[in-house]
């Protein structure tokens, strides 16, 4: 047995249960999107079943955001027709990248939308009906013309924070909470000119532990950046909003119909719902999420998204008891393209499920790119189109000779050595939840693909099972042509 077989035979099993951000279904995917949380997912599923542990991906459409409302109104269909359509075109998306989903949902959806709502509605109320909910009088922009509150994606300023432009909520340059009365210079997005005064509402509010939600994070191996923010947010506030006023959402019963539960704040319990859906699905005897479970859960999001990840989720197990907080938080920077944000309105985009004709590449050299490039926790990283067409240039050479290797070499001692073990175990460290590292792990996957001796058939198995959890389909081609079974795996390496 050599000392990878051993390795694996002997490490303990794992159960995890990694969740990708909800993409709001106001559009398909772009590249920017897939660099984010989806692609890490999926790679660390590969190598989790790889090393025989046991894990589950989940996502779905973030259906009750507001920023679905536009979309709405500019394709002249419903708002449950837009998510249902958008929710399909995102599916495509990930299917064309090869990331491999276990459960996908729309929650709008006729099929599960009673079962979501109700889930959601109990989950609420036992909040607010526990010892750490207020109900507080604030200040909402009110358009008299069109005798609507303009909050969320209908609200235009400049953050109070950083001073960039934005809209209602999480700014997504600075990542901070931005009351919708706190927005400087605001203006309704669909009536510009029209003037907004501020109107007093009552929402639900939730009481912070700040001591609990800062221990919670600490436990997270979370970046200092990162951890700074969520600090920043709570020394400026004793409370985070549970509900908001809106005419999209799910309706709080305990307040008046122009209400609706914070989809910002919920999105834990969507989380939960997900865990009870995967019981059902895969016969598990546990909701992840609960304490005896033995599963870890993994959330990956983007850092704009920082706030409410790390503010509610502890609270809530907390306050309800049954249920577990996240316990790694992977957070990824923004990812531009030719050194300018990803922008449909600008036409600086590339579509995930468009990639490969428009990069005239294929799905594994372009996941491989992007997970050399991809944006990490402290950095805002670039997708260069020149620089890939002369990356994709000479990965494809390389896939070429490696894949036309013929006669092995029967004198091992014409083979010089390669130390798998240390590769694999650099692998095993950073695809770790808690100190994941895509750039580092795509740099080793460049750097044995260069060294690989195509004259040796253990190393070609060793360089299929590594490759793999990035570049699957080449991966699998080889391990086809080497007349293996199954999916690239590390126990069929003979010394």
């Amino acid at each position: 047995m050599n000392k990878i077989h051993r390795f694996i035979k002997n490490n303990k099993r794992e159960r995890y249960f990694g969740i990708a951000a909800m993409p709001t279904p106001n559009g398909d995917l772009h590249l920017g999107h897939i660099a984010g949380p989806f692609l890490k997912m999926d790679i660390l599923k590969r190598f989790n079943k790889q090393l025989g542990n046991e894990i589950y991906i989940a996502t779905g459409t973030d259906s009750y955001e507001s920023h679905v409302i536009p979309e709405a109104l500019r394709n002249s269909c419903t708002i449950e027709e837009t998510c249902l359509t958008n929710k399909k075109c995102i599916q495509i998306s990930l299917e064309k990248l090869s990331i491999d989903v276990d459960l996908f949902i729309n929650p709008s959806d006729n099929k599960i939308k009673d079962d979501y709502t109700s889930f959601l509605v109990r989950m609420h109320t036992k909040l607010i009906k526990s010892n750490f909910t207020c109900k507080i009088e604030h200040l909402v922009p009110y358009n008299s013309n069109t005798k609507n509150y303009i909050t969320g994606s209908s609200l235009i300023g400049k953050c109070p924070e950083c001073n960039n432009n934005g809209s209602g909520y999480y700014c997504e340059v600075c990542g901070m909470d931005n009351p919708a009365d706190t927005l400087k210079s605001s203006y309704d997005k669909y009536h510009p000119k029209d003037q907004l005064a501020l109107v007093k509402t009552d929402d639900y509010y939730l009481i912070l532990d700040k001591k609990h939600i800062i221990d919670s994070a600490k436990k997270k191996s979370l970046g200092r950046d990162t951890l700074r923010l969520a600090y920043k947010y709570i020394l400026k506030n004793d409370y985070a909003r549970l509900t908001e006023l809106g005419s999209w959402g799910i309706k709080d019963a305990t307040l008046n119909n122009e209400h609706v539960i914070y989809s910002y704040s919920s999105s834990y319990f969507y989380s939960l719902f997900l865990g009870e859906l995967l019981k059902i699905e895969f016969s598990l005897e546990k909701n992840p999420f609960e304490h005896n479970s033995k599963f870890e859960i993994i959330f990956s999001f983007g850092f704009d998204n920082t706030i409410p990840l790390l503010i509610y989720p502890p609270m809530f197990s907390k306050i309800l008891g049954e249920y577990k907080d996240y316990s790694h938080c992977l957070v990824n920077r923004f990812y531009h393209l030719n050194n300018s944000k990803f922008s449909t309105s600008r036409r600086n985009v590339i579509w995930a499920r468009d990639c490969v004709e428009t990069l005239g590449s294929s799905v594994d050299i372009i996941r491989l790119y992007l997970c050399h490039t991809c944006p990490d926790e402290n950095t805002s990283t670039n997708f260069d189109e020149n620089e890939f067409k002369c990356f994709s240039k000479n990965i494809s050479i390389i896939f070429n000779k490696i894949y036309s290797f013929g006669e092995y070499n029967k004198n091992d001692a014409d083979i010089p050595a390669l130390d798998m073990y240390n590769y694999f175990f650099e692998n095993y460290i950073d695809l770790s939840p808690g100190c994941l590292n895509l750039k580092k792990v795509a740099d080793r996957v460049i750097s044995l693909l260069n060294v690989i001796n195509v004259n040796d058939r253990n190393q070609i198995i060793f360089l299929s099972a590594f490759i793999y959890p990035i570049c699957p389909s080449f991966a699998q081609k080889l391990w086809t042509k080497l007349n293996l079974n199954g999916q690239p795996r590390y126990l069929d390496i003979k010394k």
